[in-house]
């Protein structure tokens, strides 16, 4: 193990050097005399399960937040004011907070659970920058879905590919299925025959969509994060199939969110599914997988029914099911992008 000799410093300094609004974000950028670490929260929430109870579990019945507060750890010292952009659409106000070894920058939400989503980095000028998305303008009109989502942008992880081929359909004797070439017929295809499909309804209401992989390719997970980073959407949806050996009656949909400003677009996906005749059962859950854990977009991640249910894989063969499911997901996100613009 190699040992280096070094001093840490005594304190941290931080500045306000410039808040831009990009048309997509507001972009604060801060002078600081150390990259030390900070604690970002959105407060106050409100859980289900106020210490996560026994399995963790940190469900949510709305996002409640009234403020983000970022605590600059060893900041001793905070210079300059935050000029928030007239009439940018998430914060009101900002304070700066003295906590004696360190300082917060409060920025005070516009509305409660107005909070779409963050990222931070370093710039080529070594500056710490904070990236917060704004919610995406989405009009109600007389199409199919009720809103015209031009200027939006959805990103769709789909989940699988390549030599990772997921689950595998299997029949009502726990068969792994095969299709005419002998070639098993895994989860991997499916998600992507949905992604494809979700593509093409959001894109006629003006959408814009970007897939992580669209034909039968692995994509890594790490690579899968870079992309949902470099991308920046408004909303990333995961497609998935679930799974589960043994118990061929577990059925349904599940609708997972982690953020509990992903909680309402996961809640707008999941009504649009009620009363769905492709599933027997459809619920809302939280979850900490990973890629639902990343804060630059509200994240929902869909178990599109389970590949050992013998009935769950017979609409997942069937095309007008798989169309069903496709504009359930389309109508709940038309409602989301509608919602956050009330």
């Amino acid at each position: 193990m190699d040992r280096y000799t070094g001093k840490l410093p005594d304190h941290n300094e931080i500045g306000v050097s410039s808040i831009t609004d990009t048309g997509k974000h507001l972009v604060l950028t801060l002078d600081t005399l150390w990259k030390a670490p900070f604690y970002f929260d959105v407060e106050p929430q409100n859980y289900y399960y106020p210490t996560g109870g026994s399995n963790r579990n940190y469900s949510v019945t709305a996002c409640t937040a009234e403020y983000v507060d970022i605590r600059f750890c060893y900041a001793t010292v905070f210079t300059g004011t935050v000029e928030l952009p007239e009439n940018n659409p998430l914060f009101s106000s900002a304070e700066v907070i003295n906590n004696g070894p360190d300082h917060t920058l409060r920025l005070h939400l516009k509305k409660t659970g107005g909070f779409y989503g963050w990222d931070s980095y370093y710039n080529e000028a070594d500056q710490l920058c904070f990236r917060f998305l704004k919610p995406a303008v989405a009009t109600k009109t007389d199409n199919a879905y009720g809103a015209d989502l031009t200027g939006v942008t959805v990103m769709i992880d789909v989940g699988h590919g390549g030599r990772d081929g997921g689950a595998t359909l299997r029949d009502a004797d726990g068969v792994d299925l095969k299709d005419a070439n002998g070639n098993y017929i895994d989860e991997a295809a499916q998600n992507l025959k949905l992604a494809l499909g979700l593509k093409a309804e959001l894109e006629s209401i003006g959408a814009t969509v970007i897939l992580n992989r669209e034909n039968d390719s692995l994509v890594l997970v790490d690579e899968r994060l870079q992309m949902l980073k470099s991308a920046a959407p408004d909303l990333c949806l995961c497609i998935h199939h679930n799974a589960i050996g043994g118990y061929p009656n577990i059925n349904g949909l599940i609708t997972y969110y982690y953020t509990p400003y992903s909680q309402a677009a996961a809640k707008e996906i999941y009504k649009a599914n009620e009363g769905s005749t492709v599933y027997k059962n459809n619920s809302l859950d939280w979850h900490y997988y990973y890629t639902a854990r990343q804060p630059v977009c509200p994240v929902v991640l869909m178990e599109n029914g389970y590949t050992t249910s013998p009935y769950d894989v017979s609409h997942m063969l069937n095309d007008e099911s798989v169309q069903i499911k496709i504009k359930a997901m389309a109508q709940g996100i038309a409602n989301y992008f509608l919602l956050i613009n009330q």
